[in-house]
């Protein structure tokens, strides 16, 4: 009799499995193309995790790496047992947390050494010569480009980056009283009121 929270491999044909049409996690060709490299290289070890209706939870790159390689069936586990909610929200974790930690650079460094250099270049180990603090730097930027951060950036100059602002010698007129951004959202009566950003200055 199988146990509860128990999971059993299956392997089943694509057409037998749905896409979460709303799934937040991108996979771009990239990658996808990096995850059917791996595929080719070391098999299908990481199984398709899906509901008791077919609905892929998790697995959406290795769902589509399958399609690219023409795979006629998949390795599959079933999660039972989970409201809707909680299947959105594991959805969501799940991607989550396997972005919440980076490598220990040291030991990446000897161990990428002691492994041919061409094969891991396919996986864009491209940062096998940085310092911890190079790592750390892209690791932020790729955050603030995922977060869409990159947007608000604003050019800046000297040691701390710090934006050049121009001056301006004209105010609009109406303005009686001028306030902290950090008070826009909650203020109440905005009007003919100004904002300004100099809150720790």
């Amino acid at each position: 009799m199988k146990k509860k929270n128990e999971l059993n491999i299956e392997y089943l044909s694509l057409d037998q499995l749905k896409p979460y049409e709303n799934n937040a996690k991108r996979h771009p060709k990239e990658q996808v193309q990096q995850i059917m490299q791996s595929i080719k290289d070391y098999g299908f070890n990481d199984p398709i995790a899906i509901d008791e209706n077919g609905l892929i939870i998790e697995g959406h790159g290795r769902y589509e790496a399958s399609k690219a390689l023409k795979l006629k069936k998949v390795p599959v586990i079933r999660l039972t047992g989970l409201t809707e909610d909680q299947k959105k929200e594991y959805i969501l974790v799940h991607n989550k947390i396997t972005m919440n930690s980076g490598f220990d650079m040291k030991m990446l460094k000897r161990e990428l050494e002691k492994l041919p250099k061409l094969k891991f270049e396919t996986y864009k180990f491209d940062f096998k010569f940085m310092s911890d603090h190079d790592y750390k730097k892209k690791t932020q930027e790729s955050i603030c480009d995922i977060l869409n951060l990159g947007y608000a950036r604003f050019g800046g100059t000297g040691k701390y980056d710090i934006p050049d602002i121009l001056p301006t010698y004209e105010v609009p007129e109406g303005i009686e009283e001028w306030i902290g951004f950090n008070y826009v959202l909650s203020d109440k009566n905005p009007e003919n009121k100004a904002v300004h950003f100099f809150i720790d200055d």
